[in-house]
C-alpha cells in the first residue's frame, strides 16, 4: 500500500492534550549582539509544510488506548491487514501522537524495511528560504527508522529541532532529519536507555556552524533574540509537551507578536498550531537555548 502522510485535523486531537494546551506554553533565549547579528524580522506564523497532501482524512478521536486500539483494528480491516500486525506500544502511541496518522496506521507495511538500503530524501523543493521549515518526526521519510531503541516516529524530537534551526541557519537542505538521527548515532549523542543527550543541542549543533548559547528562562531576553532572528531550541520537562517515548522532549521558539509566542513542535501539528503565552511554555521549559549562525 502506498504510503501516506496526513495533516490531522486541530478539531480531533485529544481533549486531555487541549486542555493541556489552554494552561500554558513554553520559552528560551540567548543575549542577542545586534552588533554581531543582522537584524531580521521573524516571521513564523507561516511555515514550510514538509509534508505531502493527501485527498481524505477520515474523522478519528483518540483520547486513550482504547479508542486508539478502535481506529487501528478499523483502518486494519479496511486494508487487509491485522490488528496482530500492531504492536502495542505503537497502537498506545497514537495516544500521544494524534496527528501521526499514517506513521501508526501504516506501522505494519514499514517498519521492517532494510535501513541499509535508506535513502535521504531531497526536501529542498519543499523549503522556504525566508521561513522556517515545519518538520516532524513521524514525518514516513524517516518516522519507521530506528532510533535510540524506538521508532524515530516516536522519540526523534531532539533531532528534528537541530534538523530545523540548522536549516533555516545554513541554507543546507540536506540536513534533514533522517541524517541528523544518524549524525547524532555516530556521534554517540544518544542511546538506547537516554535518548537524545542535551550534547546534541548544544555541541552537536555547534559542529554544524551554528553558534549555541544557553540562557535563563527569561521572556525579554527570547523576544530580544527572536527580533534579531535567532531561534530558541528548549528542552521541555513533565507537562503538555512530554510523552512517555522520550526522557526529553525538545521545541523550538520561532517567533511572536505581542504576548503571543510562535513554536514548532516535532511531535505536533496541532501543537504547533498553537499561540502559545509566555507563562504557558515557561512552566514546563527545563532549559533555553539560542541558536544563530556564527
Amino acid at each position: 500500500m502506498k504510503k501516506r502522510v496526513v495533516d490531522v485535523c486541530k478539531a480531533i486531537v485529544s481533549s486531555m492534550l487541549i486542555a493541556s494546551i489552554a494552561t500554558g506554553f513554553i520559552s528560551c533565549a540567548e543575549n542577542a549582539d545586534t552588533s554581531e547579528t543582522e537584524s531580521v524580522e521573524t516571521e513564523v506564523s507561516t511555515t514550510t509544510t514538509v509534508v505531502e497532501e493527501i485527498s481524505s482524512v477520515p474523522e478519528y478521536s483518540v483520547l486513550n488506548s482504547s479508542d486508539a486500539y478502535n481506529v487501528v483494528s478499523a483502518h486494519a480491516s479496511d486494508f487487509g491487514l491485522s490488528i496482530e500486525n500492531y504492536p502495542q506500544n505503537i497502537i498506545d502511541g497514537f495516544v500521544y501522537f494524534p496527528d501521526a496518522y499514517n506513521f501508526v496506521l501504516e506501522f505494519p507495511l514499514n517498519s521492517n524495511g532494510d535501513d541499509e538500503a535508506y535513502e535521504y530524501p531531497d526536501i529542498s523543493s519543499e523549503i522556504s528560504k525566508v521561513k522556517v521549515p515545519q518538520l516532524f518526526q513521524w514525518d514516513t521519510r524517516w518516522a519507521y527508522r530506528a532510533y535510540c531503541g524506538q521508532p524515530f516516529g516516536f522519540n526523534g524530537s531532539g533531532p528534528t529541532c537541530v534538523s530545523i534551526a540548522a536549516i533555516y541557519l545554513t541554507g543546507n537542505t540536506d540536513l534533514t532529519p533522517a541524517w541528523i538521527m544518524d549524525y547524532t548515532i555516530n556521534n554517540s549523542y544518544c542511546d538506547n536507555s537516554t535518548g537524545t543527550y542535551r550534547t546534541l543541542i548544544t555541541s552537536g549543533a555547534a559542529g554544524l556552524g551554528i553558534d549555541v548559547v544557553q540562557i535563563t528562562i527569561d521572556e525579554d531576553r527570547v523576544k530580544r533574540n527572536l527580533d534579531v532572528g535567532n531561534l530558541i531550541v528548549c528542552s521541555m520537562g513533565e507537562g503538555v509537551f512530554s510523552n512517555p517515548y522520550e526522557s526529553e522532549h525538545y521545541i523550538i521558539i520561532t517567533g511572536y507578536k505581542d504576548e503571543t509566542f510562535y513554536i514548532i513542535d516535532p511531535a505536533s501539528k496541532t501543537r504547533t498550531e498553537q499561540e502559545w503565552t509566555w507563562t504557558g511554555l515557561a512552566m514546563s521549559m527545563n532549559i533555553p537555548w539560542v541558536y544563530r549562525i556564527m
